[in-house]
Order: C-alpha cells, then sequence, then structure tokens
C-alpha cells in the first residue's frame, strides 16, 4: 500500500473487484475483533457484564457481520458514485467493475484507521499518555480544533467524517483514476473530490437527521 500506483497499474490489465473485496473483509474482520478486549472493557464501564454470553455473542454479530457488512455496502455505495462521476465527467466508457475495485483498494484506508484506534487505545491501556478508560478515539477535524468538537452540529459532523484517513481515501481514489482509466491528474482529483463531496453531505444529513 506504499506504492498504490503499482497496486492501480496491476489491476488495469484486468480489474478483479471480488477477490479485492474478498481481501478486505477478511482485513477488516482481523482488525474489528482485535477491538474485542476494548469494547468489553467499555461495556462493563457501562455497567454490563462483558463475560456474558449474551454480550459475547453481541459483539462477535457486530465485529465480524455487521461491521464487513457496513464497510462493503458503503465503498458499493461510493463506486457507484464514482462511476456516475466519470459517466458525466464524459467516460462512459470507465465500467462499474474498474470503479468498484479502485474503491476497494482505496478502502485499505478504513482497516488503517481501525489499526490506528487500536494503537490509541493500546497506549492508554498501557498507562504510556492519555487517559485509561476513554475509549473514544478521534481522527478527523476534530483533533485540532475545539470549535469541530463543540461548535454547530454541522461542523461536529463534517470533522467526524472528514479527517486523515478521509483525504488519503479521497488522493487513492484519484491515484486509481489516473492508473486504470488514463485520465489526468487534474480530472481525477476533481472527480474523487466530487464524489467524496457528496458522500460528506449524505453522512452529515443522516447525523443531523438522527440526532
Amino acid at each position: 500500500m506504499f506504492a498504490p500506483g503499482d497496486v492501480f497499474s496491476k489491476q488495469a490489465a484486468g480489474p478483479r473487484p471480488l477477490a479485492i473485496c474478498a481481501g478486505l473483509v477478511i482485513l477488516t474482520i482481523a482488525s474489528a475483533l482485535a477491538m474485542t478486549p476494548y469494547l468489553r472493557a467499555a461495556a462493563q464501564m457501562a455497567g454490563l457484564d462483558p463475560l456474558s454470553p449474551l454480550v459475547g455473542r453481541a459483539l462477535l454479530l457486530r465485529l465480524a457481520v455487521v461491521t464487513p457488512a457496513d464497510t462493503v455496502a458503503y465503498l458499493l455505495l461510493v463506486a457507484g458514485l464514482l462511476w456516475t462521476a466519470c459517466a458525466l465527467a464524459g467516460r462512459v466508457d470507465v465500467d462499474f467493475r474498474t470503479c468498484a475495485s479502485i474503491v476497494f483498494v482505496a478502502g485499505i484506508t478504513q482497516v488503517l484507521r481501525r489499526g490506528f484506534a487500536l494503537s490509541v487505545l493500546w497506549v492508554r491501556h498501557a498507562g504510556v499518555a492519555g487517559t485509561p478508560g476513554n475509549y473514544e478515539v478521534w481522527t478527523g477535524l476534530d483533533i485540532p480544533f475545539e470549535l469541530f468538537r463543540s461548535g454547530p452540529p454541522v461542523l461536529v459532523s463534517v470533522a467526524r467524517h472528514l479527517g486523515v484517513f478521509e483525504v488519503w481515501f479521497v488522493v487513492l481514489l484519484a491515484i486509481g483514476l489516473v492508473e486504470m482509466t488514463r485520465v489526468r491528474m487534474r480530472v481525477a482529483a476533481l472527480t474523487a473530490g466530487a464524489t467524496y463531496g457528496v458522500v460528506l453531505i449524505a453522512l452529515v444529513a443522516v447525523d443531523l437527521l438522527t440526532r
């Protein structure tokens, strides 16, 4: 993943979205299950018995089934939006398989974000830094800016869904478009940015409607 151009170049010869998706699902489940000790601790702080079979089954269902399903559904939605954006940009020759391959490769950022959260929780639990017992990890604009943590609901929602890993996701989408569809970087960047812009608006709208 440190050489995304090479990864996308190999996919350009023959997109394999199902194989990439399967690999991403495996990584998602593995990284999600690694969160189990911290979720059990959070459940205990909430007054639940972390060792009860009911809590165990609920955690397993959430981490091994719901999380990967949510990830795949989200990335398929992004792939559909990217495909639509390419068509609107005049690239009707770009098929959905290509867009799905690009999005699934870029989806590694989902796993990396979870890995970052795991490292932060481990540091807190070990007492190296941070507050033990705090199981909330921020990766967005709410880290350096207080306004994005306690400001207007719209800004709080934007900060939640726009951070380092989201920017990395958009960058990977742009690189994938350049390598797999041979568009100029400027066009690729605009297409990738517009795609995630629509996603961001939708996520913020859902947050505001469910408050």
